[in-house]
């Protein structure tokens, strides 16, 4: 599994998101973290860094904020650019996203690039621990 980013607990087969949380909720049938079971639904995952094809990490550019919100099988936040939403299954830690659509704002190139990665690391995830 490559590493595309920590969101502080959302693993990605393309992606591996791990996000601050202020608090985690144990749920039966959830990922897992430190083996405490952690929702996919509820919390606010704010992404923390990236890597890219190569293997490199970068942090999330400053002035940025790349998040994910999952609710009801949907997807939405925002790729630090424009604001996206899809779908997603879950069934046990298997987890695929399927991006559908962002708004098209123009932003910066360093930006713009963040944001694809994000997306292509959503649109290839596999896992949730």
């Amino acid at each position: 599994m490559s590493k595309l980013a920590r969101l502080s607990s959302l693993a990605a087969g393309g992606l591996l998101l791990a996000v601050g949380l202020a608090g985690c909720a144990t749920v039966p049938g959830g990922g897992t973290t430190g083996g405490t079971a952690v929702a996919l639904e509820g919390p606010f995952w704010i992404l923390e860094s990236y890597a890219d094809p190569q293997g490199g990490t970068h942090n999330v550019l400053p002035r940025t904020q790349v998040t994910a919100i999952f609710e009801e099988g949907k997807i939405s936040g925002s790729d630090g650019c424009n604001s996206y939403f899809g779908v997603y299954q879950l069934d046990g830690s298997k987890l695929a996203i399927q991006p559908q659509g962002s708004t098209m704002m123009a932003c910066p190139e360093l930006v713009t690039a963040q944001a694809e990665a994000f997306t292509a690391g959503l649109g290839s995830t596999s896992t949730f621990t």
